[in-house]
Formats: structure tokens, C-alpha cells, sequence
């Protein structure tokens, strides 16, 4: 995580407000941290040091249940001196943990400039650092996100470290954008569902310890993603659609239906909103289930979402418990949620609420079956339902360790 000067520099926050680029960073990591932690060992870096040298601190280092230690050592700093990127990058890959060569290495790398420091924070040496990590063994891949409104070299810098770290963005700026919140929340969504899908399959045992019910709230992020293509590849997308045959139900007239089970109705009448807006309906999610342990991403199909600002919301419900769902919506009609890997085996409703209040229930919608057999990992304990432990994926600049999940008989490509 990039603490330098700049980065006290102001951006627009997902409800129009301004807010520095240091806050609003911390504000999503510490929101993303909170959904995942638990499932992997994950650390954070922060550069440069409180010494302003050219250097970094690494005030948590990779391990099970980070999130407070994570939240406590960004809340304890803030934007000063110089971007020592380069020697950040040699000293992460250098920690232990990241040569553990059971496991897929990742760093996030959060910055909003190009390096500049000691003799080694150039382009050129930054560009190097990264590379060498990627090609070392185990490889430790990088993703950038880049933070703010860059000016030209900027973006060219970080295009050069994205391409070394292997996780190159599918765009001509091959960094991941975070030009406001709104596009730094996406970022990371993005970056965390294709971990995820890297990483399909089984996942560590669940340590004991961290204990407590999964806190899942995000606060009031935007997920919006346009039409970015967020496919997971492989997921039985098996069983038939619902029958969707007939005309759109008329809600200018007539008493709300509020058939099935009750909801928090509360809010303005059919009409309120956008002039002609419906109640969102929910028709079906694919896949149905997951094992326990693989999370990922499924579609939700239905209509009259909200996919701009602010979004519809997406929850998994169990008697009492819900769990908000990190959601990319691509339409009025296609939203992509990513299922936590440790939501416990059991059968869930799947409920939408739209900005105006309005919401729809499918229930029964998704399952999250007993753990596939025959993996090359442990996945006991499994949680029973309404049990809900705490999980996590990924930070900033830390190195999020997710073990191999592959069966040993699959030849890695």
C-alpha cells in the first residue's frame, strides 16, 4: 500500500463527495478484508516506512485472521514522503511466507505514481523487482491498481509493472484503474474473483480460532462493472430456466403484491424513482450450488435491477442470517455475485433490494453442498449452517496465500 505524499491528493467518493485517496483506499480494503477473512493468510506492506527511508514496513505479516491487525495498522498511518516502490517490491517478495511452494503467491500492489526514491525506485528498477518475483519459486504474482487521475508517464510506469507481474488488466492500460471509488471497488472485486477462480476447488482447513459470526458488511460500495465480462469458466451451469412466457406485470395500478415470504416493504410507492420503474424480480442464479470451500461467481437473471449509482443489493438469507453479496452489475437484467468460500453447507434464499426500497425473494435459489472428496487439501471443520465463520481472499500490497486446489492428477498449465 502506496502511503506517499500524493496520495493525500483528493478523489471522488461513490456518493459524489470528495475524500483523499489514502482514505478512500483504506476504507475499501478494510471492507474487503472484512468479507474474507479466515480462508488464507494474508499480510500487508505499507511504503515508505514511518522513517520515511526507502523502504517499506511490514506491519502484519501473511497469517490466518488478520483483519484487525490489518484495519489497526492503516488507521495508524497516512500519506507522507517518497514512493520507494521497487525496494516495497523486493522486500515483499523476500518475506518467508511467500516462498511456500505449496501455494499460489499473490501481491496486491495499490500505489498512485510512478516510483521515485532511492537509486533503485525507478521505472526500470521497480519493473525489474516485480519480474523477479514473478519468475522466482515459487512465482509471486502482481497486481497493480492504480489510484487516481494519472498523468501519462504515470500511466505508462504502471503499465510496465502490471506487464511484469503477470496479471496484466485485459485493457490498453494494463493496470487496474481506481480513478474514484466507485472504479477502485470494481478493481478489487475484480482482481478477487479472478483469484478465486485460480484458485477453484478445495482450500485450507479452517484454523481454529477467529470463531464469531461473518460480519459481511460492505458499506455502501458500488459494484457497477458495465459490461465487463467477469466469467468464471468450468461451473456447471446446468438446469432448465424458469418459464418466463407472459407480459410484464402492470405496477402503475393496484396494491403492491406482497405475496411470499414478508419483507421490509419500506420505501416509495411502485412509481417512485425513475418515472415507469418496476419492483426488481429475481428469476433464477446459475450455478445453483457450490461445493463448501470453492466460492466464485454465479449470474443472477432476472429484471428491473438498478446498475447505476446507487446499485441494487444483492443477499444470501438463512433464517436470521444474511449475507450481503459483493455484486457487478452488467444490465438491468445480469448481475454477477461472488459467493464466499466459507458460507456454510446449507440451502439459501436469494434477495435483491433495489435503491427504492422495493425488494424480491427467490427462495431456495442457491445450495452450498458438502466439500468435494478426493482434493489435494483438507476442508474440515465444515461449519454447519448458521454457524458463519469468518473468511478472507485478499489487501493491499500483502501477500494473499491461497494453497493449490487443483487435484494432483490435473497437469498445471
Amino acid at each position: 500500500m502506496d502511503r506517499s505524499g500524493s496520495m493525500s491528493s483528493s478523489m471522488t467518493t461513490s456518493t459524489g463527495g470528495m475524500s483523499t485517496r489514502w482514505d478512500i483506499a483504506k476504507t475499501q480494503l478494510k471492507g474487503l478484508v472484512n468479507v474474507y477473512d479466515g480462508l488464507s493468510p494474508v499480510g500487508l506492506s505499507i511504503f515508505p516506512p514511518a522513517s520515511a527511508a526507502c523502504s517499506s514496513d511490514t506491519p502484519v505479516r501473511p497469517a490466518y485472521y488478520t483483519k484487525a491487525a490489518i484495519a489497526s495498522a492503516l488507521d495508524a498511518s497516512g500519506p507522507s514522503g517518497s514512493t520507494p516502490t521497487a525496494n516495497a517490491m523486493l522486500n515483499a517478495s523476500a518475506l518467508s511466507e511467500l516462498r511456500d511452494p505449496m501455494r499460489r503467491q499473490y501481491v496486491l500492489l495499490l500505489t498512485d505514481g510512478a516510483p521515485g526514491c532511492g537509486a533503485l525506485d525507478t521505472v526500470p528498477g521497480t519493473v525489474n523487482e516485480i519480474r523477479k518475483a514473478y519468475m522466482q519459486v515459487p512465482s509471486i504474482a502482481t497486481f497493480v491498481v492504480g489510484i487516481g487521475n494519472l498523468s501519462s508517464s504515470e500511466k505508462s510506469a504502471l503499465t510496465q509493472m502490471a506487464d511484469a507481474g503477470g496479471r496484466a488488466a485485459a485493457t490498453t492500460d494494463k493496470y487496474y484503474p481506481a480513478t474514484n471509488e466507485v472504479e477502485l471497488t470494481n478493481s478489487l472485486n475484480t482482481i478477487a474473483l479472478m483469484i478465486n477462480s485460480e484458485n477453484t476447488g478445495c482450500t485450507d482447513a479452517v484454523p481454529d480460532g477467529g470463531g464469531g459470526s461473518m460480519d459481511m458488511s460492505m458499506g455502501g460500495m458500488d459494484m457497477s462493472m458495465g459490461g465487463m465480462d467477469m466469467s468464471m469458466g468450468g461451473m456447471d451451469m446446468s438446469g432448465p430456466p424458469r418459464d418466463m412466457a407472459g407480459p410484464p406485470r402492470d405496477m402503475a395500478t393496484g396494491p403492491v403484491d406482497m405475496s411470499g415470504v414478508p419483507r421490509d416493504m419500506a420505501g416509495p410507492g411502485p412509481d417512485g424513482g425513475k418515472p415507469g420503474d418496476l419492483r426488481p424480480k429475481i428469476d433464477w442464479i446459475l450455478p445453483k450450488e457450490m461445493p463448501f470451500g470453492m466460492g466464485g461467481s454465479a449470474e443472477v437473471t432476472g429484471r428491473n435491477f438498478e446498475p447505476t449509482v446507487p446499485t441494487s443489493e444483492f443477499s444470501l438469507e438463512q433464517g436470521v442470517q444474511s449475507v450481503p453479496l459483493s455484486a457487478v452489475l452488467e444490465n438491468d437484467h445480469v448481475a454477477r455475485v461472488l459467493i464466499p468460500a466459507t458460507l456454510p453447507i446449507g440451502t439459501y434464499t436469494l434477495v435483491v433490494k433495489n435503491p427504492d426500497g422495493f425488494i424480491d425473494a427467490l427462495p431456495g435459489a442457491f445450495t452450498v453442498t458438502p466439500a468435494k472428496s478426493g482434493c489435494a487439501c483438507s476442508l474440515s471443520p465444515q461449519p454447519v449452517a448458521g454457524a458463519l465463520p469468518v473468511s478472507t481472499l485478499l489487501a493491499s500490497l500483502f501477500a494473499v496465500r491461497l494453497l493449490r486446489r487443483r487435484r494432483s492428477a490435473v497437469r498445471q498449465g
